[in-house]
């Protein structure tokens, strides 16, 4: 329903901020590791005029790199005492896969 996208979007959009301020500061102090840092994932996130042919699951450096974003977000969310208290006692494991073919799933537009 409406109303629950809304709650939804109200928890997320913190983290997103956060996350977004943290892969800015991340993306102009360090060197871009091989599997992709989260700056560049999010500059091609909100890059949506790529004239590229490959979907944006591949643009982004295919399944390691979204691999490493989610491992690297959910780090940072059981490090974050703002947050990590909604994971207590979640099955991370399953929670990354499901979050790894969830973005697989939206960056190849459902393919």
């Amino acid at each position: 329903s409406a109303e629950m996208i809304e709650e939804a979007i109200s928890v997320v959009e913190p983290l997103r901020r956060v996350f977004q301020e943290e892969a800015d500061a991340e993306h102009h102090t360090q060197k871009e590791e091989p599997s992709m840092c989260m700056g560049r994932m999010m500059a091609e996130l909100n890059n949506p005029s790529s004239q590229s042919t490959q979907t944006l699951f591949h643009r982004l450096g295919g399944k390691d790199a979204v691999l490493a974003a989610v491992d690297q977000f959910y780090e940072r969310v059981v490090a974050d005492d703002r947050v990590n208290y909604f994971f207590d006692g979640v099955n991370m494991y399953r929670l990354k896969s499901h979050q790894f073919d969830f973005m697989r799933y939206v960056f190849s537009h459902g393919q």
